[in-house]
C-alpha cells in the first residue's frame, strides 16, 4: 500500500495530523516573529511572583486533566521562558505527573467499560491492544507517542485497563520528553531564533508528530496486511 492509497482510506486521520502539524508550524512562526514582545512581559511579571506563578502552573496542569483546551506545548513553553532550564524541565515533569492523576484514577474505578466506548471512536486501538499483555510499558508508550487521541482520553483509557501506575507515569513521561525538552529549549532561546540550539529544538519539535504519524501508518499497514 502506497502513501496515496493509505491517505485516501484514512482521510479523517490524515486531516487530524495535518491540523496538528499546521498548529505546530504556526506556533513556531509566531515565536520567531512576534513571540519576543509577549514573552518578555510575561517573564518580567512572573519572576517577581515565582511562588504564586508556580502554584498557578500546577493548578493549570491539574485543570488540563479535565479539559481539552490547554495544550502541553503552551505550558511547557511558558514555564521555559520563566525559570532556569533545569528547573523548568523539572516543573514540567512534575506538572505532567499532576496532570496524569485524575483521569487515570477515574478510569481505574470505571473499568473496561470505558475502553469499549473509546474503541468505537478510535478503531485503531483494537489493533494495538493485544500489545498490552506483552508489555504494559511498550503499549502505554506507543499510545502516547502516536498522539492520535487526546491525552485526557488516553489517561482515562489506561486507567480503565488497570495499567500499573508506575508504568503508566514513566512511559507517558518518556513519550512526552521529546516535545517537552525541545519546547523548553526553544523557550530558553526564543530571543536567538537563529542559534543552533533553537534550530535543533525546532526541528525536533516539528519532526516528532511527523515521525509518530509515519510509525502509526507503518504499523497500520503491517497489521492490515497480516489480516
Amino acid at each position: 500500500m502506497n502513501i496515496r492509497s493509505w491517505i485516501s482510506e484514512h482521510k479523517k486521520e490524515t486531516v487530524h495530523y495535518l491540523i496538528a502539524l499546521t498548529l505546530l508550524m504556526t506556533l513556531s512562526v509566531f515565536l520567531l516573529f512576534r513571540g519576543g514582545y509577549y514573552v518578555s512581559n510575561l517573564v518580567s511579571f512572573s519572576t517577581s511572583h515565582l511562588v504564586a506563578t508556580t502554584v498557578i502552573f500546577m493548578l493549570l496542569y491539574a485543570l488540563k486533566s479535565v479539559t481539552f483546551g490547554l495544550p502541553y506545548v503552551l505550558l511547557y513553553f511558558t514555564i521555559g521562558t520563566i525559570y532556569p532550564l533545569y528547573i523548568a524541565l523539572l516543573l514540567n515533569i512534575i506538572g505532567t505527573i499532576v496532570n496524569l492523576q485524575i483521569p487515570y484514577f477515574l478510569g481505574y474505578k470505571r473499568g473496561n467499560g470505558y475502553v469499549d466506548s473509546i474503541q468505537k471512536r478510535f478503531p485503531f486501538l483494537g489493533r494495538i491492544l493485544e500489545m498490552k499483555d506483552k508489555s504494559q510499558f511498550a503499549f502505554t508508550f506507543i499510545v502516547k507517542i502516536i498522539g492520535k487521541i487526546p491525552h485526557e482520553i488516553t489517561n482515562l483509557m489506561l486507567g480503565s485497563l488497570h495499567i500499573s501506575w508506575p508504568v503508566y507515569v514513566s512511559a507517558t513521561i518518556l513519550a512526552l520528553l521529546p516535545t517537552m525538552i525541545s519546547t523548553t529549549l526553544m523557550a530558553k532561546n526564543y530571543q536567538q531564533p537563529g542559534s543552533p540550539v533553537f534550530i535543533i529544538a525546532a526541528v525536533i519539535f516539528l519532526a516528532t508528530p511527523v515521525i509518530s504519524f509515519i510509525y502509526y501508518r507503518k504499523n497500520s499497514v503491517n497489521r492490515e496486511e497480516s489480516h
